[in-house]
């Protein structure tokens, strides 16, 4: 039976790729030498190794929104920036301490799966928002003020802002990089790749949460918070 880790950033599994001899986590595409989990490869069964979820940083990456009362199986809440479903509870194998097992809501497959502590003492699970949260969001979207337009560090600023977890943060990284996207097309300029790489990004999760929140799908709460975002700018 092959030894079990997981993702020092993320609590996923992790898998070995046979191309670049590292282990790769699918989830938030970081890669570790083999010899950071004492990991020796089957060269003949390479492709097959899977280095599953148990190790520590899982853990120690969780965190004090909802409770063990609050919160159960077939729940969604959101880690860190994903909506996850909690399909169960588990024991850690290293801490002894109790559990919820998350999926991506949008990988419900079980290709992907994170233990992350019941008591949440980091604070990284939080409830999906609330259809009231999303209408004051929208309220105050025309107000979230834009990164500085600096396009030596506009990476940094936008890895730096992604790493919280408010949903106006994503307005943030919505409205410069678009904003950037579009002085650049009517200056007749490519497209800065930085820019379009943040915007689906913050895209992605703003709009997976409002979805849900909304009982919509991806591009009917996008079609929605557009306009609504709209509609209050005009007021403002």
């Amino acid at each position: 039976m092959a030894k079990k880790y997981s993702c020092k950033n993320c609590g996923a599994e992790l898998y070995f790729n046979p191309d670049s001899g590292k282990l790769h986590c699918e989830y938030c595409g970081s890669d570790f030498e083999p010899t950071e989990y004492d990991f020796t490869p089957d060269e003949e069964n390479a492709e097959d190794q899977v280095i599953a979820q148990e190790g520590d940083d899982a853990h120690a990456e969780a965190g004090a929104a909802p409770t063990d009362e609050s919160v159960s199986t077939d729940d969604l809440v959101v880690y860190k920036r994903d909506v996850c479903k909690i399909i169960g509870k588990k024991r850690s194998d290293f801490t002894n301490e109790m559990c919820y097992i998350l999926v991506p809501y949008d990988k419900q497959d079980g290709s992907v799966r994170m233990q992350v502590p019941v008591s949440n003492k980091g604070g990284h699970i939080r409830d999906v928002v609330t259809r009231e949260e999303v209408q004051r969001l929208i309220e105050e979207a025309p107000g979230i003020e834009m990164l500085e337009s600096k396009p030596a560090n506009m990476k940094s600023q936008y890895a730096a802002v992604l790493k919280g977890e408010s949903l106006s943060d994503l307005v943030c990284i919505i409205k410069t990089s678009f904003t950037r996207n579009k002085e650049r097309m009517e200056q007749h300029k490519k497209l800065a790749s930085i820019d379009d790489e943040y915007l689906q990004k913050a895209e992605y999760y703003l709009f997976t949460e409002l979805s849900v929140a909304l009982n919509m799908t991806f591009e009917e709460a996008k079609r929605y918070f557009d306009a609504e975002v709209g509609k209050a700018a005009a007021k403002a």
